[in-house]
């Protein structure tokens, strides 16, 4: 035995009935930093902190049952620092005299190990901050405390403006750099009983210690003039500002989620409405019932087929010949009628539905393209359809797209995939730019859609592989009437002829902006000039009027 305890790991020392020490293993020696020779003899208080360091509190301890599994105790070393401990006391009979047996275990690198699972699991990593998890927990026991009295804490849901700015022009580093900033500013504008979060990306949490709605909405202000001071950036220089949507229970929310989402919700209200500062009040809890009774109503739509496309012309300049259709998706409400995609669209995106809606779009478009192709022939339009966001970036969109070509056997040469110029400017282009080839790939055409509106740069434009250029309709509004939007008109089609790109202008609606355009060899068009968008019927009718005129 006694060789055992010699080589154990665990420090084990043996007291007699008053708690002196009778012998110590060589890892005790090496755990607290004291001789074998220098602790017989002494109390076994001396190896303990706190309130244990007391023989009356020690023997008091002992007389606890359960102390026999184990307790934790802070342990002191002999130059005086502490350690976290387990210590595990028996009864042992060494030679004929009853001892108590007390092994010590070091939890140091446990407790360590186990801070560093709650830092990565609770904070951020890049600011430091609460993350969402510990935030909303913060805020539920918050609202514990606090009861039904409808007075604070209120919750404040921060926006940064224009971060994306910031990541394309100074770099990530810079963009990084500048959330640890404002993190920082946050923190040292809160009370010592208030909270700062990041709720992901370019968004923070902040939980004040306001009573009222009033209290809340200023305090707001007073965050925004915070944050907004200057800030260097490397050798760059930038005043940030930010968008703020304040909830607080005096509004009837008395729930960790529920707070936290109504202040997001004032937050986009705020961005609506070009506010710094939005308060979430009745009128905007009923705007949010609203979006739910939408986003059920479109769930049944989807179960009920209740959607179908239009398809608007795309025309050839020259010849005003139809060489392509949009297609763009119609709800038919069954008590409203046709539902516009401007009142529903939105919504499908933010409830994750756009996904499901998309695959169905994609579906029909293609089905419809191959139709117009058996019956057209070599005259049949290309056919464009629109991915939102979460379509480009879904794992499995170039395996969904072949599938959907197969199943239709349609020419994937007629079939024009579009998406927005911010698009080009995700955060992981690297993966934009993958996905793209992999559509270009199956034989598509790839269109960037609202060009001119964003921020991408010539070299951005030339590492993906799209072949034409929608000018937003913006611009062609403004022909002939502003000569910013002229200039900027000329300047993409110039660029496009360049790049060996197509160009087709959007919105074209009166005869002196299509003549602007054919100047300035724009070579397709779309709007209601042309042609409003139409069901499919009508638009086989179109297409097949124009087939037989060209035959004569």
């Amino acid at each position: 035995m006694a060789a055992v305890v010699a080589i154990a790991a665990d420090a084990i020392v043996t007291l007699d009935d008053e708690g002196a020490i009778d012998s110590v293993n060589p890892a005790a020696e090496r755990l607290f930093g004291w001789s074998a020779g220098e602790l017989l003899g002494t109390s076994v208080v001396m190896l303990l902190a706190g309130p244990y360091r007391d023989d009356r509190a020690w023997r008091a301890w002992r007389a606890v049952p359960e102390l026999a599994g184990g307790r934790e105790v802070t342990a002191q070393r002999r130059d005086g620092t502490t350690f976290p401990a387990e210590l595990s006391v028996g009864e042992a009979s060494v030679a004929g005299r009853p001892l108590v047996t007390v092994i010590v275990r070091d939890l140091s690198e446990r407790k360590a190990l186990e801070a560093h699972l709650e830092q990565v699991a609770l904070y951020d990593a890049l600011t430091g901050l609460p993350n969402r998890v510990l935030f909303l927990d913060r805020l539920a026991a918050r609202l514990r405390e606090q009861g039904a009295a409808a007075v604070g804490p209120a919750v404040l849901f921060i926006d940064v403006d224009r971060f994306r700015v910031v990541n394309e022009s100074l770099g990530h580093e810079r963009g990084d750099q500048l959330l640890r900033l404002l993190a920082a500013r946050l923190q040292g504008a809160l009370g010592p009983e208030e909270l700062a979060g990041r709720f992901g990306a370019d968004e923070f949490l902040a939980l004040l210690e306001a009573p009222t709605v009033a209290a809340a909405a200023r305090r707001a202000a007073q965050l925004v003039e915070a944050l907004g001071e200057l800030v260097e950036l490397g050798d760059a220089r930038a005043f940030p500002s930010v968008t703020i949507g304040v909830a607080h229970p005096e509004h009837g929310a008395v729930d960790a989620h529920a707070l936290t989402r109504d202040a997001e919700a004032a937050m986009r209200r705020a961005r609506e409405l070009g506010h710094t500062i939005e308060v979430f009040g009745d009128e905007l809890r009923g705007r949010a019932h609203e979006r739910l009774a939408l986003e059920n109503a479109l769930h049944e739509a989807l179960r009920n087929e209740e959607f179908l496309l239009h398809y608007q012309p795309i025309v050839e300049m020259g010849s005003r010949r139809i060489v392509g259709v949009e297609a763009l998706v119609r709800w038919e409400h069954p008590t409203r009628g046709l539902v516009p995609p401007g009142e529903f669209i939105r919504a499908a995106e933010e409830s994750g539905l756009i996904t499901r809606l998309g695959s169905w779009v994609l579906a029909e478009a293609c089905r419809q393209a191959a139709q117009w192709a058996r019956s057209l022939g070599p005259v049949a339009p290309r056919v464009s359809v629109n991915l939102s966001v979460r379509d480009l970036l879904h794992a499995d969109l170039v395996a969904n797209v072949a599938r959907k070509l197969c199943e239709t056997g349609v020419d994937p040469a007629q079939l024009s995939l579009e998406i927005t110029e911010d698009m080009l400017e995700a955060d992981d282009a690297e993966r934009v730019s993958e996905v793209l080839l992999g559509l270009q790939g199956l034989g598509l055409h790839l269109a960037v859609d609202d060009f001119g509106t964003g921020y991408s740069s010539l070299s951005r434009l030339k590492r993906f592989p799209v072949g034409t250029l929608k000018i937003d309709r913006s611009f062609v509004a403004g022909l002939g009437v502003d000569e910013d939007d002229l200039a900027i008109t000329e300047a993409i089609v110039a660029m496009a002829r360049a790049l060996r790109l197509g160009v087709v202008a959007e919105g074209v609606e009166y005869a002196y902006q299509a003549e602007l355009l054919c100047r300035m060899g724009c070579e397709h068009a779309q709007g209601y000039l042309f042609g409003r968008p139409l069901p499919a019927a009508e638009t086989t009718a179109l297409l097949q009027s124009q087939a037989v005129a060209a035959g004569r």
